[in-house]
């Protein structure tokens, strides 16, 4: 058990520090325009899944990826960087949705990374 959870110092620094920062001041500065209404909200989560996965979901409920403003969200080089290193460095996977806002969704192994 002890096997699934033993987390790379180098890997674990990257996704638990860098990768919520980033995508919280993507999502930040990019959700909520100045013709925006209501009432800003960013949720962070991150959460041990079995078979040795971390999983971190942060979401907004701002504008859309590809909003009517003509804004593509998902091509804002921090979101880049994070799927380069969530997808290349760290074996994971990276999604977007559109979920009343945007919501992102990274997993990576806790213990199978590239040197």
């Amino acid at each position: 058990m002890d096997e699934y959870f033993r987390i790379n110092r180098q890997s674990s620094l990257l996704f638990i520090d860098l990768f919520p920062i980033i995508l919280f001041t993507v999502l930040f500065q990019h959700a909520f325009p100045k013709e925006w209404e209501g009432e800003p909200m960013i949720n962070i989560q991150f959460n041990l899944l079995s078979l040795g996965y971390c999983r971190l979901i942060v979401q907004d409920n701002g504008i859309e990826i590809k909003s009517e403003h003509g804004e593509d969200r998902d091509k804002h080089i921090g979101m880049t960087l994070v799927q380069i290193l969530a997808e290349k460095q760290l074996n994971g996977t990276y999604s977007t949705e559109n979920d009343s806002g945007v919501k992102v969704i990274v997993t990576i192994p806790l213990n199978k990374h590239k040197e």
